[in-house]
């Protein structure tokens, strides 16, 4: 078991090294360093077979660099790069008044979180080039959370439980071996499911309950039965949300109010039906 965290929130200290026979635990690295750290950990799980490796990329997350050659590809208003380039969240939140209203401000920041992700991405391909020993691996990339940008008048995460933070990135790339066919499911899964969809992929029997369930039938084309997800926020905010069958509340309890929306009609979360569909 091996395991290379780009983040100070999992490191030795926090316990998070548990478990594992090899954890490089890095203080927010840039991803060439964590790239670095895997190569050394590669040629062991080349040897022991089979392993479990777990990634942890900081990158994409602010301070956004504006690297090249992305940013220079697509950014809107290049004049404003210099000025937002590499800033703390901290930074912006004064300025938030005159960046909801300023477009070019918006989009200057939404260009450089996507040059962050194209960093990050081409780091993943030379994980699967440099890293991985063969395509027999059952693969999951996922994140731990979206970002806001001004969808509802927040920047950044751990602020709502608006879909812009809630809804992450789920690709299951599955074993060679595996007979599935490549799909996009549209049910909504958590993220508990991922523990009890590794032990059923790679056959490992499952010791205890757990809340979670295998997301084996979605990728076999046989599909899932529905059921409420829960997500809570007791951070910059205290609130809690439930989805089912298409529908999404959202109890803020510092503000005392609840929002209701229909998700399948309304994914940006724009038309609070409480009132009218109080059902």
């Amino acid at each position: 078991t091996f395991a290379a965290a780009g983040t100070g929130h999992a490191n030795h200290e926090a316990g998070m090294d548990q478990g594992f026979d090899k954890f490089a635990g890095l203080w927010f690295p840039q991803t060439e360093r964590l790239h670095d750290a895997l190569m050394e950990l590669s040629p062991d799980a080349r040897e022991r077979q089979p392993f479990f490796l777990w990634v942890h990329y900081f990158n994409p997350h602010a301070p956004y660099v504006g690297r090249e050659p992305w940013i220079g590809g697509y950014a809107r208003h290049p004049e404003r790069l210099a000025a937002f380039a590499g800033k703390q969240p901290e930074w912006f939140r004064p300025m938030m008044p005159v960046i909801l209203t300023n477009q070019a401000m918006q989009q200057t920041m939404v260009d450089l979180y996507d040059a962050e992700i194209n960093y990050v991405d081409s780091f993943v391909k030379r994980l699967f080039e440099e890293v991985l020993p063969d395509g027999n691996t059952l693969v999951i990339i996922t994140a731990d959370h979206g970002e806001g940008f001004f969808e509802h008048g927040q920047y950044g995460h751990a602020s709502s439980l608006f879909d812009d933070e809630l809804r992450i990135p789920l690709i299951i790339v599955p074993p060679r071996s595996g007979a599935f066919s490549n799909a996009v499911a549209t049910e909504s899964v958590c993220n508990l499911d991922l523990y009890p969809t590794i032990l059923d992929l790679t056959g490992v029997r499952c010791q205890a309950p757990v809340e979670g369930r295998s997301l084996r039938g979605l990728l076999d084309g046989r599909g899932m039965e529905s059921r409420p997800l829960y997500a809570e926020l007791n951070r910059a905010a205290d609130m809690t949300s439930i989805r089912s069958d298409g529908w999404k509340l959202i109890n803020d309890k510092v503000a005392g109010t609840d929002m209701l929306f229909d998700t399948g009609r309304d994914p940006g979360e724009r038309a609070n039906l409480l009132a009218a569909r109080p059902d």
